[in-house]
């Protein structure tokens, strides 16, 4: 992928040109065709036009993000970025309120990059530091 984030239209022309017909009618004669893409869920293969090139631009840009953050992971979480970290199938780190509810923590602030190349981030209301991998952080959103 590229070593810097592409813009918008950047995306738009690939995508538009991968959805494209080529000759003939049918899944068959997309330039790139859906149903030859590894890992691509069946309800895109089945998108033509528009949302099929909307289907990938999508990828592109969220692949883009990924390579560059595996890349340069200092320059994408600097240190004092105020993150939040998603929930799904994610390690939150937690603890309990005086009736015994969990509470999990998502809102925290970079505080150390890390010489593997993850980051360390400090939780509102959780008093530890939590180190997280390169590819683990790639998935946490920037808070402004």
């Amino acid at each position: 992928m590229s070593a810097f984030v592409c813009s918008e239209d950047h995306f738009k022309a690939l995508a538009i040109f991968a959805a494209s017909q080529r000759g003939g009618y049918g899944a068959g004669h997309v330039a790139v065709d859906p149903r030859y893409i590894d890992g691509l869920h069946d309800a895109i293969k089945a998108l033509r036009g528009t949302p099929l090139a909307t289907a990938y631009a999508n990828i592109l840009y969220a692949e883009n993000i990924r390579s560059c953050f595996e890349r340069y992971p200092q320059d994408w979480l600097p240190i004092g970025q105020f993150v939040r970290a998603p929930t799904d199938e994610f390690y939150l780190p937690h603890g309990y309120d005086s009736a015994g509810n969990r509470i999990e923590f998502r809102d925290g602030q970079i505080v150390e990059h890390l010489s593997s190349g993850g980051v360390a981030v400090k939780f509102d209301r959780y008093p530890h530091v939590t180190d997280y991998s390169a590819r683990e952080a790639a998935r946490f959103s920037k808070c402004y």
